[in-house]
């Protein structure tokens, strides 16, 4: 059969199971015929069904465990979406998926507590630094400590922790004091200046090395690059720009020129555009006085590109919740951070 065709029958088979659910009378005959062509499918078209089959709840189990087991790129959206996963299912991934497959489960929205456990449990590093970044997954004592033992040895996930606002306040005391003093040391007056909260906040809306490469150009045209480049050297980039490439839905472009306009380095901006949360993306703006407008836009394009499931409206709350002044010292500590690393880089 013509790879064309596989994929003709299994799309048309999959969109017509999602549609009369998995208890019609030829659902069975559907799963057994997609399971068997799967293997046969390129990645791209196994990640397009994966994708079909996330955002379907009644999906059937048999096949999202399939693709749950396929390289990450396919098995992305199952483990990030779909609601048959939890740690039961977790728990079969073990021995067939590697430590990556765990690390996008863990960043779930709608994680639920004996997940967090259970993913905890695994002491595998990068899935505690999702867990700790994730500020919807609810931290049980038992599950803090573990990550607090990950943090004593793992300064990433140490600041990951620092960051949130929702943990006892003796653990939060001892995070606060251990990088609070070592950020003093290391930033200077950047530091000092922030207050627990404010330092907080640059801890959630930050990483270890803040962007300290700016080359990152992906799915960015030259021409367009080029555009973005003379018009920003000549002093005429505005917002105008940027609303017009978050109408065209072109994330490089979106990125690149939010890149310019706000002054942080093009893998920030493209970390703030892309990722689920919209904290760090209101500091941005803030801090370079962009507009509501602007913002709302670009949360427009996080729904419409499916970054986010959060309602629009809370995710806009947060332009409010932070101030002009606040935003600024937060990049100013940024900035001051992305210096000091790339000094390290170079020595």
């Amino acid at each position: 059969m013509p790879a064309a065709h596989r994929w003709a029958v299994v799309e048309r088979l999959a969109r017509h199971m999602l549609e009369n659910g998995p208890d019609s009378a030829d659902a069975a005959a559907s799963t057994e015929v997609i399971s068997r062509i799967i293997d046969t499918l390129e990645a791209n078209e196994r990640r397009d069904l994966s994708e079909m089959f996330a955002r379907v709840p009644a999906a059937p189990r048999t096949l999202v465990l399939r693709f749950a087991c396929d390289n990450i790129v396919v098995a992305d959206p199952v483990l990030r979406w779909s609601a048959l996963v939890d740690e039961t299912f977790l728990e079969e991934l073990c021995g067939v998926a590697d430590d990556e497959h765990f690390q996008v489960a863990a960043q779930r929205s709608d994680i639920s507590q004996p997940m967090v456990e259970w993913l905890a449990e695994r002491a595998m590093p990068i899935v505690d630094l999702s867990l700790a970044h994730n500020l919807q997954a609810p931290l049980s004592r038992r599950a803090l400590t573990r990550l607090m033992k990950t943090a004593a040895v793992r300064r990433d996930v140490e600041e990951a922790l620092c960051g949130r606002e929702d943990l006892p306040d003796s653990a939060a005391e001892i995070l606060m004091r251990r990088v609070s003093q070592r950020l003093n040391m290391e930033v200077g007056s950047p530091a000092q200046r922030l207050s627990p909260s404010e330092l907080r906040l640059a801890l959630r809306t930050g990483d270890m090395d803040n962007g300290s490469q700016d080359g990152d150009t992906r799915g960015l045209s030259l021409e367009t690059l080029s555009l973005i480049t003379r018009l920003s050297r000549a002093g005429q980039l505005n917002t105008d720009h940027l609303l017009e490439f978050i109408h065209r839905g072109d994330l490089g472009a979106v990125s690149a020129c939010f890149s310019r306009l706000a002054g942080v380095p093009t893998t920030v901006a493209r970390r703030l555009v892309l990722q689920s949360s919209s904290e760090g993306l209101a500091v941005a703006a803030r801090a370079a006085k962009l507009d509501r407008k602007v913002f709302d836009a670009l949360l427009q394009l996080k729904t419409a590109k499916r970054l986010s499931d959060s309602p629009p409206a809370r995710l806009s709350q947060k332009y409010d919740d932070v101030a002009v002044e606040t935003a600024q010292s937060v990049m100013s500590f940024h900035s001051a951070r992305r210096g000091r690393t790339a000094r390290f880089q170079r020595a």
